[in-house]
């Protein structure tokens, strides 16, 4: 079958869209399929298109439609289409897919019941590019953020977290991420002048943000909405375990009992975490054993043999 994968423009940054695009290309190719990542475009020879993202993909979707009305069309549901206000052309684009696709368990509650029976549950797969580091950066005691700079991800919460430490704490917040809304620039430039405990490293190479993930002590996700975010998976694998904002994107991969949740925008409540990872004995290795039960959902084959079954359900139809 040749397959268009298609992702939302990024206006020149590395987006996780990217990523996740790249990644599902790869496994469909190793399937034995033709495959073409394209940004936001449908080529006329595609059989079949996955399109990520439900909302800005509503277009490729229709366009593939009006010239193969018989061709299969997979949606890939992201945080903004399943926590946000999509409304009719959302739900008109979920009508029209042949299969949706949510990208950890709790989403699929999200999904509009006329639709679920159509709905396949599948994780992102990562594989360790670094792996757990024996010896990880206690002195000073980073933690890592990782993300690009706009509103939704409420990316300085770290940061300004940081602030409330104990004089005598050594904990730094290393982020790394591209400013996406020209609005943080100022506010990362200011907070790096008056914060010694922040460091804005910018966008980085993809193995450069999974040595940032693997040699910190545990990554901040500060996010007031996620789909399903896949640098949970790509932490948890490097060894190294997340402190979260509570949202169901991220509670549907850790699970509601996690030690490590603060609610979202509450500053000193994720300072309270910081505090108790560096220094309550004990925190931090609960943290990283909850982790690491996790990680096998994470495991490659495990995506690829959903999207097998997907595509055969498609090929079957």
């Amino acid at each position: 079958m040749k397959i268009c994968v298609i992702y939302p423009p990024s206006r020149g940054i590395h987006t996780g869209n990217h990523e996740s695009a790249n990644q599902w290309a790869a496994e469909l190719e190793a399937m034995g399929h033709q495959v073409r990542v394209a940004e936001n475009e449908v080529t006329a020879c595609c059989d079949a298109v996955v399109v990520l993202h439900g909302i800005r993909g509503r277009e490729a979707v229709a366009k593939f439609k009006a010239r193969r009305p018989e061709g299969p069309v997979v949606v890939v549901l992201t945080g903004t289409d399943l926590y946000g206000d999509g409304g009719p052309e959302l739900r008109d684009t979920m009508r029209a897919a042949d299969r949706l696709v949510v990208l950890q368990s709790k989403a699929l509650e999200r999904v509009p019941e006329e639709f679920r029976g159509k709905t396949r549950v599948i994780l992102q797969g990562a594989e360790p590019m670094v792996g757990p580091l024996r010896e990880k950066r206690t002195d000073p005691f980073q933690v890592c953020v990782v993300g690009h700079l706009r509103g939704v991800k409420d990316p300085m919460q770290a940061a300004l977290a940081s602030r409330l430490l104990p004089a005598g704490s050594r904990l730094v917040v290393k982020h790394a991420g591209a400013i996406a809304e020209e609005g943080f620039r100022p506010v990362v430039e200011e907070e790096q002048r008056v914060n010694p405990r922040y460091t804005w490293m910018g966008e980085l190479p993809n193995d450069e943000v999974r040595r940032l993930m693997a040699e910190s002590q545990a990554m901040v996700i500060s996010s007031r909405q996620e789909g399903g975010a896949r640098v949970v998976g790509e932490s948890i694998v490097e060894g190294t375990p997340v402190i979260a904002a509570r949202s169901e994107g991220v509670q549907g991969l850790l699970g509601d009992g996690y030690e490590g949740y603060f609610e979202p925008g509450a500053t000193a409540a994720l300072a309270e975490l910081l505090r108790r990872a560096e220094s309550e004995d004990g925190f931090l290795d609960r943290l990283t054993a909850h982790c690491e039960r996790l990680a096998p959902q994470w495991a490659p084959s495990r995506e690829v043999a959903e999207w097998q079954k997907l595509i055969r359900e498609l090929e079957e139809a």
